[in-house]
């Protein structure tokens, strides 16, 4: 198992890669009433944290540390793909399109665990067979 320095090392690493500003990764072990996103190891497991002003709104947990660095860059990359989007838009077409594709095409550059990928991209899929309006 990485401590947490060592997750840090990692991240900012595959921050370099993308050109993300590191200041886009959730906060390491430290606790803060308005953070967005937190990591810490607790019981010698990774635990994911969201919380939207001070409420927990997601917390995931898992031993593998390949799928932490998935759920820190799916959530950190996510506005990249949008902006992409914006700068791309193509009228009537649904802008999920472009955006997901985009990121899914960041998160493949960064070598993470091909599965969990996938498993974004089949979420991507189902999300654009429900219409917007």
């Amino acid at each position: 198992m990485y401590n947490l320095n060592e997750i840090r090392n990692i991240a900012l690493d595959k921050c370099k890669i993308i050109s993300l500003d590191p200041k886009r990764l959730p906060l390491l072990d430290r606790l803060h009433y308005y953070c967005n996103y937190l990591v810490y190891i607790k019981f010698d497991c990774y635990h994911y944290y969201h919380s939207d002003r001070g409420a927990i709104s997601e917390l995931k947990i898992t031993t593998n540390y390949q799928e932490l660095l998935f759920w820190i860059f799916r959530d950190a990359t996510h506005y990249l793909a949008f902006e992409y989007e914006l700068k791309h838009r193509v009228e009537d077409q649904d802008s999920r399109i472009i955006a997901f594709t985009k990121h899914i095409e960041i998160l493949e550059n960064l070598n993470l665990q091909v599965e969990f990928v996938e498993q974004l991209k089949l979420y991507y899929k189902r999300l654009l067979k429900k219409k917007l309006f």
